[in-house]
């Protein structure tokens, strides 16, 4: 249904089976886009590493690692297998070549990764653009199918028509919510910042068990509405050309009287604002990382932000990776 690993990665298994090879080899079935999926994947191998939290050994390393589709289509395709009428249906959403697949002699309705349960990840800081509108679109055309049962790419089946075509109806309903008040917010030539802080989440949606907060968050995906429409500046004038990182950390450090009253100040606020401990840990992290306490400071904190039941699944993995570099920092200074 679309070029992730948990979805694409397992078809050599189909291919190493006797049963499935007597009748001679299978046709792959994909969006023409998995292919250039898996181009992506290779060349940019150590970036995918990194921000999919995996060794890159763990990762495929050549052509012959992966299996290539060997039919490709574009919008949509009507098959008949073993006379089972199958039809794809491709909108870009979470990966640009995803697709549904409808069996309407059966009202069947595989949802791939457009429905799994909970807010979806559509907000991922550390991934591709996700689609948007067309999102929004495939969730209501597969609301409008009149299917019986529908078979998410994760979670349980559902097997009640009204419940599927309410489940669909309000993940759509929620993310054109998110959609609509970044166009507008853009319109009204506020700052990208001030959109995703204002940001009106209802009731209906914050209390609906479909739409718990689980990998990503409303702001979050607000922020890839925003990538979508947008540019790469924040539209915070000094950071069109910015000095590095590091030497803004050294001038607030000694703003602040030294990297020890970033310290101080840090472990202050972790009880009762953790967003400020953090920006705090990080200029002292970026201003001195071998400060004898600052490595513990960049833990302490950014354990308690994992803590804390507002954080999500991919936040949480940032702060994993900070708190292991952190780590990492002391030992090399022999700090056990």
């Amino acid at each position: 249904s679309h070029g992730h690993v948990d979805h694409a990665y397992g078809t050599w298994a189909l291919l190493e089976d006797e049963a499935t090879m007597a009748a001679g080899p299978p046709a792959i079935v994909a969006h023409r886009k998995v292919a250039e999926r898996f181009a992506y994947y290779l060349r940019l191998r150590g970036m995918v590493a990194r921000y999919m939290n995996q060794p890159p050994d763990h990762l495929p390393a050549s052509e012959e690692d992966f299996v290539w589709p060997t039919v490709e289509f574009d919008d949509v395709l009507r098959l008949n297998i073993g006379g089972e009428t199958v039809h794809l249906v491709h909108h870009p959403a979470e990966t640009d070549d995803q697709c549904y697949v409808w069996l309407p002699d059966r009202q069947a309705l595989y949802s791939a990764d457009y429905y799994q349960g909970f807010l979806p990840n559509m907000g991922n800081g550390k991934r591709v653009q996700r689609g948007t509108d067309q999102w929004v679109i495939a969730l209501r055309e597969m609301a409008d199918l009149g299917a019986t049962a529908m078979l998410p790419g994760h979670g349980e089946a559902i097997v009640n028509s009204e419940m599927i075509r309410s489940e669909l109806r309000i993940l759509a309903d929620a993310l054109a919510h998110i959609i609509d008040q970044v166009v507008d917010g853009l319109n009204a030539r506020l700052r990208k910042d001030q959109i995703v802080d204002c940001l009106n989440w209802p009731a209906r949606f914050a209390d609906h068990p479909t739409l718990a907060v689980t990998y990503v968050s409303p702001q979050d995906i607000a922020r890839m509405v925003l990538k979508r429409w947008t540019g790469w500046w924040d539209d915070i004038p000094s950071h069109w050309s910015p000095a590095p990182v590091a030497d803004q950390a050294r001038t607030i450090a000694a703003l602040a009287g030294g990297v020890d009253s970033l310290v101080e100040a840090a472990r202050t606020l972790i009880d009762h604002d953790l967003p400020q401990a953090c920006h705090l840990a990080d200029w002292a992290w970026y201003a001195q990382p071998d400060h004898p306490e600052v490595p513990q400071l960049v833990i302490d904190v950014y354990r308690a932000r994992i803590l804390d039941p507002a954080s999500n699944t991919q936040e949480m993995t940032v702060y994993l990776d900070h708190m292991a570099a952190a780590r990492a920092q002391q030992l090399q200074a022999g700090h056990r």
